[in-house]
């Protein structure tokens, strides 16, 4: 109970970056809530369902001002056949493999996303637009 407040903050802000950027929910509060102690067994189930009742809300939201096309809804769905393959996937394994292991998996990743996310900043590319 002493971390529910900053836990609710965080997971807000996550959601307000998720919803404006479209990405970054479970990559930011994922390594919060591993880093305040709660066991990967009980992060990636609660990121998980976090996630799709943000998600859920953003549809309706979407659909509610009429912001997509049947096109939108076709790569939609083309993302979350095998998306949804691979959360089921991902959540078997975590409840299989040992938690040292999933620890790591989960740090290593977080930490190649911030570095890919940082390579992509200094980027030539990125340079010019600026």
């Amino acid at each position: 109970m002493d971390y529910f407040f900053a836990i609710m903050i965080t997971a807000f802000g996550a959601a307000l970056i998720d919803t404006a950027l479209g990405m970054g929910y479970g990559t930011i509060l994922t390594p919060v809530l591993l880093i305040l102690g709660y066991p990967p067994q009980v992060v990636v189930p609660t990121i998980l369902f976090s996630q799709l009742i943000v998600d859920i809300v953003g549809g309706v939201t979407h659909t509610k001002v009429k912001n997509f096309t049947r096109k939108d809804v076709k790569t939609a769905l083309l993302v979350a056949i095998p998306a949804t393959i691979f959360v089921a996937l991902g959540a078997f394994l975590n409840l299989k493999l040992p938690k040292n292991i999933t620890v790591i998996y989960v740090g290593l990743l977080v930490t190649f996303l911030g570095l890919l996310l940082i390579w992509e900043r200094n980027s030539k590319d990125h340079q010019e637009d600026l």
